[in-house]
């Protein structure tokens, strides 16, 4: 026998996974009340374990009369669980030393549930999915076509983007050309890469992100 205190904390997480897995699995009479509170419970496991408890606690919270609550820092587990309900918990700035929460969807510019725009929101991260999701959703206010049937979108939002800029509107970063805005070569790098673009920073792509959300919100005005 080893006490549990003296076991590596990897090892603890297995033995909870695998005790909730075989909670999961038993019979639960129908008027038994079940609540699980569970902090982080991704810590310390690999992904496909991750992926594996994630299963047996959503399998667990669709059982009548059982509740699941979770508190997660992992973008992969709010990856698998993007359709649940979720909340972003903070520090209320006007009260000292009391939490506050919103539940995320009020603020939500996709109309589908994007677990990166889940994890920009809540933890702040300015992937490059993100930003090719917003940039495909500001084309939808452009999609046009030629007389030959052509898709020419793209080339319209572009060409609305240098326009906006122009007329003030909205402020955007321009190559050292000045005729092509920076957040449309970032989208035509991620999208089509021609060269490495593993070394453009998360910060770079935050401030591209930021000029979307900018452009969104205009494009929804006149559309």
């Amino acid at each position: 026998e080893v006490d549990f205190n003296n076991i590596g904390m990897g090892t603890q997480r297995l033995i909870v996974a695998a005790l909730i897995r075989y909670y999961e699995e038993q019979k639960i009479e129908k008027n038994e009340k079940v609540f699980v509170v569970f902090e982080e419970p991704e810590i310390y496991l690999h992904p496909n374990w991750k992926k594996a408890l994630y299963k047996s606690l959503n399998n667990l919270s669709n059982r009548e009369n059982t509740m699941v609550l979770i508190t997660t820092h992992d973008p992969y587990f709010i990856e698998l669980g993007k359709n649940q309900k979720i909340y972003r918990i903070f520090r209320n700035p006007d009260e000292q030393d009391t939490t506050d929460k919103e539940e995320r969807g009020s603020d939500k510019i996709l109309n589908y549930s994007s677990d990166s725009e889940i994890n920009y929101q809540i933890f702040d991260i300015p992937s490059k999915t993100y930003f090719l999701e917003l940039y495909e959703h500001l084309v939808t206010f452009f999609q046009t076509t030629n007389k030959d049937g052509k898709d020419t979108s793209m080339s319209i939002t572009n060409k609305w983007i240098i326009d906006q800029n122009k007329s003030s509107k909205i402020k955007v970063e321009f190559g050292d050309n000045g005729s092509n805005p920076l957040v449309s070569k970032l989208r035509q790098q991620l999208a089509h890469p021609k060269e490495e673009t593993a070394e453009i920073s998360g910060e770079y792509i935050g401030l591209r992100i930021r000029e979307l959300k900018d452009l969104i919100a205009e494009a929804k005005k006149i559309k």
